[in-house]
């Protein structure tokens, strides 16, 4: 059934919406990406400045709390997928498809799980007050 402007039908419409949301979530995971090289050109300078002279360090933006954003920014973009990997599953309609879609959801569980441990780490080194140039 065609009920839009542009004449699509109505699963086309929700499939490209998914699309669309797929590929903000891939930007925002690269986005995270280029923070995370941006955290490692500074933790360059840091091993640089800590053989010459420490003082210097103090100018140079805390690593910790870019690392903290970056780790919060790809959680956010694998939640998504991980609930697009659910829906997914929950609409298989083969035996065949379903468990590709359980593989795939168990890989995105786990993709999802060892983000989560990273930023609990990250978390943890916050609340010690640990900043480690690597």
């Amino acid at each position: 059934m065609v009920n839009n402007a542009n004449g699509l039908p109505a699963e086309l419409q929700n499939q490209l919406a998914v699309l669309d949301q797929s590929k903000c979530y891939l930007l925002m995971i690269m986005a995270s990406m280029v923070l995370s090289y941006y955290t490692i050109n500074i933790q360059r300078q840091q091993l640089i400045c800590t053989a010459k002279d420490p003082a210097l360090c103090k100018c140079l933006p805390k690593t910790l709390p870019l690392q903290t954003v970056s780790s919060m920014m790809v959680i956010i973009a694998l939640l998504f997928f991980f609930n697009l990997s659910e829906t997914t599953l929950q609409q298989s309609q083969t035996p065949n498809d379903r468990r590709l879609n359980q593989c795939n959801h168990l890989a995105s569980t786990f993709v999802l799980a060892a983000a989560l441990i990273r930023f609990c780490l990250l978390t943890q080194r916050e609340h010690s007050g640990e900043e480690r140039p690597l």
